[in-house]
């Protein structure tokens, strides 16, 4: 997408124009890339699987269906996710009026079968129109494979409504000289900043700065520093206001594990603010814009030039809506690792155990995938840049899956 809009356009606007472009797209090629990350992760798990193998099973069937919901409600992004047997019978679903159905016959059978169950891997259709809603999803398929048969499954549609936004938003002659992260929470619009000059700075890394001698403009570390502590104060007076039982040291901890480097790096991943920072070519070629270390930093530069343009009450809005918003999902998140030790030791004895199963990509730009055991079983998948972010990630699965078996 970036590529090709970028080529068309090239010709008759400016530089700046057309990496407004190019992060735009970047926006939507980083969502898919998540949305194809959870797609993968819900159909390596266990449930899925044992279904397939049983799909009779009626005790496997409402495992599963517990699984589906449960996973979907979590991750919030799917407008339909289920799994299927190969002649397209759907045995859980998100929505209940579907299980039950068969999706194809004939000759649309044989073709879907031919081609997207072919091979155990993901195939990305694109952005289409949802035949059961009317709105724009993108359609995900996963087949399970058991040795050389396709046993099922997994299929998903993917909200693409925020997408569409990006791409019906990108009016070439009305493009300001630069556009970035800083909407307005309600409705999408910019409203918080007046002064480019600031807008330009939180969002620039020191590499870039350095490599083209913006001295003038400088980089996001000093609005980093002010940003700290603006969040410091608006996210103290939140958890003070909140949990007015709550003694002094368990306030500080929870508000310590709110605004940690990986908690901030993962509330700038949902908003794709990565995919709007200046990187020199070194620091981007040696994965700086995926780095906790960078993206923690510039969710704080955010902050911090917010604050100095558009003042405590915007600043306020931004933190609410991006850093205290679903917080219990985050919190699940950031201290899965102790919550799953702590849920299991409550009712069992098994061991937990971690398993690092594969390692790719360059020494600087590593991906790890490791796995959670309860003695022998598998509860869940990770994949991550270290090796602890993968076994929190595993840890997290786990812990939806039991969470939705308790409901």
């Amino acid at each position: 997408v970036s590529t090709n809009t970028a080529s068309m356009v090239k010709n008759d606007i400016t530089n700046q124009m057309t990496d407004a472009v190019e992060a735009r797209a970047a926006i939507i090629n980083e969502y898919v890339a998540s949305a194809e990350e959870y797609m993968s992760a819900f159909a390596l798990g266990d449930e899925v699987r044992q279904l397939l193998l049983s799909p009779q099973d009626p005790t496997l069937l409402a495992r599963a269906q517990e699984y589906t919901e449960a996973f979907a409600s979590v991750k919030g992004i799917f407008e339909g996710l289920y799994i299927a047997t190969p002649e397209t019978y759907v045995l859980t679903h998100t929505s209940q009026g579907a299980i039950g159905i068969t999706t194809r016959s004939g000759d649309s059978l044989r073709s879907f079968q031919d081609t997207i169950l072919a091979q155990p891997q993901l195939t990305n259709l694109g952005i289409m129109k949802s035949p059961g809603t009317g709105s724009m999803i993108i359609s995900m398929y996963y087949p399970i494979f058991e040795g050389e048969q396709c046993i099922g499954y997994v299929g998903a549609g993917v909200y693409a409504s925020r997408l569409m936004d990006v791409l019906l938003g990108l009016n070439i002659e009305g493009l300001p000289n630069s556009e970035y992260i800083f909407l307005n929470v309600e409705d999408g619009t910019y409203l918080y900043h007046k002064d480019e000059t600031l807008l330009k700075q939180a969002l620039t890394h020191s590499s870039f700065a350095n490599e083209q001698k913006i001295n003038k403009l400088g980089n996001y570390e000093r609005l980093e520093f002010l940003g700290d502590a603006v969040l410091e104060l608006v996210s103290s007076e939140f958890l003070f206001n909140e949990n007015k039982d709550m003694p002094e040291g368990q306030l500080t901890r929870l508000r310590a594990s709110m605004v940690c480097e990986p908690a901030l790096a993962y509330c700038a991943r949902d908003i794709s603010l990565g995919a709007y920072i200046l990187l020199g070519k070194g620091e981007e070629s040696t994965g700086g814009r995926k780095r906790d270390s960078i993206i923690s930093d510039v969710m704080e530069a955010v902050i911090g030039a917010i604050f100095l343009d558009g003042g405590i009450d915007n600043a306020k809005k931004y933190i609410y809506r991006f850093v205290l918003s679903d917080l219990e999902d985050k919190i699940l998140f950031m201290d899965s690792k102790t919550l799953l030790q702590e849920e299991i030791q409550k009712n069992n004895t098994a061991q937990l155990r971690y398993e690092l199963v594969g390692e790719t990509g360059p020494d600087h730009d590593k991906e790890f995938s490791v796995e959670a055991y309860l003695d022998e079983k598998l509860i869940g998948t990770g994949v991550g840049r270290t090796k602890k972010a993968a076994e929190q990630q595993a840890a997290y699965e786990a812990l939806v899956r039991i969470k939705g078996k308790k409901r």
